[in-house]
Formats: structure tokens, sequence, C-alpha cells
């Protein structure tokens, strides 16, 4: 990395006198959660609009677009290492136009520039650092950038002064150059679908899950590991899967319901684990993870009838209940992955405070059994608890019977989660996203169809009438909800998630009224996102969308893809309605999808899903 020196010009923008931005502050009053995060950095922050791009055009600026996501815990840290730095501040305010945008308001911003950020890159992640032509035509991006070159990564101060001398010094190939992107990003979505549908795909893509997948540890690939929920549930469902590959399912399910990826103090699952293992979890809690993992153990219980599985997705229902849920209605997306106390503090313990807080016989066995270790596995001392040896195992070691075991095991976990609230927690987006919380919804009435516990019904029909009521404008159901307001935006993923939420309702209570309500959200769905060229269905409803591109997503992202769910719930209604109408629609989306190129197995999982 070249060094050079940076000579700060003065900034043309007023500043306060101890030398903090002092301009416009037009994040205050965002709806956005994670956008207000930003409202104190000595930035001149513009959110996403017309507002931005006229100031680009006005000064012949380059933008500087940040997306991210109020629980991610790298965004956290560009905000307090470097959107927070006053030098960085006054740098970026002299040479840019910035834009802050919230990857879960804007789906489709996020998916453009992603899209660029791999093409440009081979990889993604967030926070995306993206710096674009005037008219929001990315040139270059990234995602973390420190304030000086650190964790073998380009400084922002070193970085923004040469991004903007070469905008400046080669204004013409900077142009070409976006336009050749700009031309890339259109034709990802002009494929035309060629012949027939074939099973072929998802024969070839369940051999490539099983090359992938980690039989010591369970689940795919290697660290960081993430539980590839749609990947998992295709195995299950898929006629052509073999006993072998059930129980590739059911390995990565115990795994996961062991390691400390599952929170076994307060119940529900982290994102991901940052190791191979899954003992250690990237901390942040998503209600879209939850959803498909508590739908995957219900159905893992419904195919063995081990308890073992009722009981995690009872778990899972029960903090989603008492810590996601929105009273009147919906679910809160998110819950941050730091806490005030520093990362992981919210969740691990020591074996010292195990002793304090238990005695020291209780606090040995329950230490022995959560794997809280004198080293630690997260920090000096300290362990994110996960289930590393058998009860007999334990039983045998300490000379406690197993029946006596489960009662001290028990009370040692209330006790331990009573003292956890005691701690500064982490915080949680008080927002509503419109198919997370519908996948919610559909694993609450599929734990209901085994259960038969009313309070899971009652919520899921409560939110998906809160849905009706506050989230829908127009006759069009909104993306988001956010400081009391139904969003602007509708996706896809809005439009498929809840009409498999209420497919699910009718398929479990056989109510008509839930099937007609699935019925004319379908054709609204077709009508708001349907390719009627080529097949398919659209990211989003908007017509005339940023640069003219208007994207198809058939690959599972953070969540399933709601193009690829869409051609499931239309088979669904074909079979529950014969209206030939939806077959059609559903069978022109999977040629499209089909198409589209080689998509990777472990990304395909929706799409596969409906394919077989």
């Amino acid at each position: 990395m070249i060094k050079q020196a940076v000579t700060l010009l003065t900034v043309v923008s007023i500043l306060s006198a101890h030398g903090g931005w002092a301009g416009p502050n037009r994040l205050k009053n965002s709806k956005s959660p994670y956008v207000r995060l930003h409202k104190d950095n000595p930035i001149d922050w513009y959110e996403w609009g017309d507002e931005a791009f006229a100031k680009a055009r006005e000064t012949g600026k380059p933008l500087l677009i940040s997306i991210g996501y109020f629980s991610c815990h790298w965004c956290h840290v560009m905000n307090e290492e470097t959107f927070s730095n006053e030098e960085v501040g006054k740098l970026l305010n002299e040479l840019f136009v910035c834009i802050k945008v919230d990857r879960q308001e804007r789906p489709d911003i996020d998916n453009l520039y992603m899209s660029f950020l791999k093409m440009s890159t081979g990889s993604g992640g967030w926070p995306q650092t993206i710096f674009a032509d005037s008219d929001g035509t990315p040139f270059f991006g990234g995602t973390f950038f420190p304030p000086h070159d650190d964790y073998g990564l380009p400084g922002m101060l070193e970085l923004a002064p040469r991004i903007a001398d070469i905008y400046k010094k080669n204004r013409g190939e900077v142009t070409a150059r976006s336009a050749k992107v700009l031309r890339a990003l259109k034709n990802i979505n002009t494929f035309k679908p060629q012949g027939g549908l074939s099973i072929k795909p998802a024969d070839n893509a369940l051999d490539e899950m099983g090359g992938f997948y980690d039989w010591e540890n369970g689940g795919f690939g290697h660290k960081p590991k993430f539980p590839h929920e749609s990947s998992l549930a295709f195995i299950l469902e898929y006629e052509n899967s073999t006993a072998d590959d059930i129980k590739m399912v059911r390995h990565a399910l115990d795994k996961m319901a062991d390691g400390g990826i599952y929170d076994h103090i307060g119940g529900g699952f982290h994102r991901y684990a940052v190791d191979e293992n899954w003992t250690v979890p990237h901390f942040e809690k998503m209600l879209y993870t939850n959803a498909v993992l508590l739908k995957l153990y219900v159905r893992m219980y419904r195919l063995t009838r081990n308890i073992k599985y009722l009981n995690v997705a009872k778990d899972v229902a029960g903090f989603v209940l008492r810590d996601m849920y929105r009273p009147g209605g919906g679910f809160w997306p998110a819950i941050d992955a730091d806490s005030p106390g520093g990362e992981g503090s919210f969740y691990i313990w020591s074996r010292d405070e195990l002793s304090k807080l238990l005695g020291e016989k209780d606090g040995a066995i329950t230490a022995d059994y959560y794997g809280i270790t004198e080293p630690g596995n997260f920090s000096s001392l300290k362990s994110v608890p996960n289930i590393s040896t058998s009860l007999e195992k334990l039983s045998k070691k300490h000379g406690v019977e197993i029946e006596k075991l489960k009662k001290l095991l028990s009370s040692a976990k209330q006790k331990m989660y009573e003292a956890r609230t005691k701690r500064p927690a982490p915080a949680t987006e008080k927002s509503v996203i419109a198919s997370w919380s519908a996948m919610m919804v559909s694993g609450l009435t599929e734990l209901y169809s085994v259960t038969g516990t009313p309070i899971y019904k009652v919520v899921a029909q409560k939110t998906l009438k809160f849905m009706e009521r506050s989230m829908t404008v127009d006759g069009i159901l909104r993306h988001t909800f956010m400081n009391k307001k139904a969003g602007e935006d509708s996706y896809i993923e809005d439009y498929a998630h809840t009409i498999t939420a209420w497919l699910d309702l009718f398929e479990t209570t056989q109510d008509i009224k839930y099937l007609q309500k699935a019925e004319a959200m379908a054709k609204d769905a077709i009508r708001l996102f349907d390719d009627k060229k080529r097949g398919g269905f659209f990211l989003s409803a908007n017509k005339n969308p940023f640069m003219g591109v208007r994207q198809k997503v058939y690959s599972d992202s953070v969540i399933p893809s709601g193009a690829s769910l869409m051609a499931t719930n239309l088979l669904k209604l074909y079979a529950l309605t014969g209206n030939k109408e939806y077959r059609k629609t559903a069978i022109d989306t999977l040629k499209n999808a089909h198409s589209a190129g080689e998509m990777g197995a472990l990304m395909t999982g929706s799409y596969l899903s409906a394919l077989s």
C-alpha cells in the first residue's frame, strides 16, 4: 500500500467550533434505525434520493455510497473507527457527496451494488463501500475500510484522495468504465428461456452439496460457517434424497443445536459461526435465521419423532415471542451483534462466574456441560456455552445420576438466564420487514401444526392482520414499517413469503379464507412483478428502476429467493385451484431461472425446491 501525505483542504461546509460537522443533519429524522446510528458523524450524509444526486451533478463530485444494516458488527466498527473520525469526515465532505443506505430498507439498491462488487472483486459483504459516478454508476468498491491502513486493508484517509484524484484526472476513462459496468448489470437479466425443464440440476446440486458437507463438524464448507437453511430444506424435501442425504441434514441440525451458534441460555440461533465447529458465533440474531431453522427443526421432528428437535423449535419460538415480537403484530428483524460491554459480553461466561452463581459443585457440573473452560473459547477465561459432553459422561465424571443432572442443569439454566438479564443487553432493531415477519409466521404455523399450542396460531394470525392493516398502502404490501409508518417500496420477497404464510395457515387450519388471501395476493404479485416477455419475477415493483436495471434474483441470499419461492407458491395454488395460469407462470419462472447461468448449489435451495 503506497502511503501518501494527505493535505486537507479548507472544508467548504460550515464546521462547528470543536471541528465536527455542523451543517444540516439529514439523518436525525430518518425512518431507518440503522441510518440514524450515523446522525452524529462528522460527515455531510444524505439519504438515498434525488437531493444527493442533484448535489453530485451540481458539484461534479463522485459519490461515496455506504450500505449496511443495524445488527452488522463490521458496520458498527466502521461507524466508530472511520465515520466518526473528524479527519475522515473533513476529507470525505471535501471530496465526495456521501450517501448512507440501509440494505434492509432498500434491498434493490443493496443487490445492485453487491452485484457490481462481486463482479469486480469476486466477493462481497457488509458494510458495502461504493464509489460511483454522479449518476450512481459504480466504478470502485469494497467493504470495510479503516481510517488508516490496518487489518491488512487500505485506510480511508489514504484511499479516498486516490479515488477522487483518479476520478478528477481520468473522468472520461471512469465514465467509459461506468458505462461498461452499467451494460453488464443490465445484461444480468436479459437471459431468455431456452428448452424445457429438467430435474438434472437438482440431482447435480444434491451431489455437489454432499461434496461440500463437513461430516466431522456438521454443515457445509469451512469457516465462517453459515447454516445454509434453504439447502438443508431442499435436501429434506427432495424425493430423490437418499437416507444418507437425510442423515446429512440431521447431523447438521444436531451439531448446530449443540454448538455455540445456538443460544443455550436464552434460546434462538445466531446468524453464523466464525469457526468450523459452530462453537463461537457472530453474535447477531436475525429473525430470518430463526424463522427458517424453526421450520426445519419441526420438520425433522415430524420425520424422526425425536423430541430433541421439537424442544429446539419450541425454545426458538419462545425466544422470538419474548424478545422479537412487536406488540400489536409483526416481529423486530434483528438483535445487534455487539453488546454494550463489548462483543459477546452479554452471552459469555467464566467458570468463576458459574461457581459464584450456582455454588462450587453445581457450577463445576454446569461449566463442564456447557464447555466453559479456564482458558475460555472466546476470550481470556470466558466461553460461549455449547454442549460439549453427553449426560452419560457428565454423570460418570461427577457421580450424579442422570435424572438428577437434568434437574440440576434445568435449574442452572434458569439462574443463568435470570443473571444474564441484569447484564447490558445488545440493542434490538425496532422496525418490521414484511418478508421476514411472514417467514416467522410460517415457522410458528408449522410449530402449531404439531403442538396445537394456541399462542403460535394467534401470533401468526395477528401478524398477518397487522401487515394487511398497517403495511399495505393503496392495495400494495410495503416492505418496511419504520418509525410508525409503512415504507414506500415493495419487493417480490414480501409477496412471496406472505403468500407462503397464508398457504401454510390454510394447510394447517383448512380455513378457506386463508387460501383466498393467498390467491388474491398471488394475482397482485403477478400484476406487479411478473416479466411478461421473458418469464420470471422482478425484484422490485418499481417499473422505472434506478439506472434502468430491473433486477431478478433467483439465488438465495440471507433469505430464500422471493422469485424462486413464487414458483413454489404458484404450483401449490395450481394444485389447490386448478388454475392453469398459475402453473404456466411458475414454469416460465423456472425456465427463466434455469437460463440465468450456473448458480452454486448452496445458493439455490429455494430454486431447487421449486424445480423438484
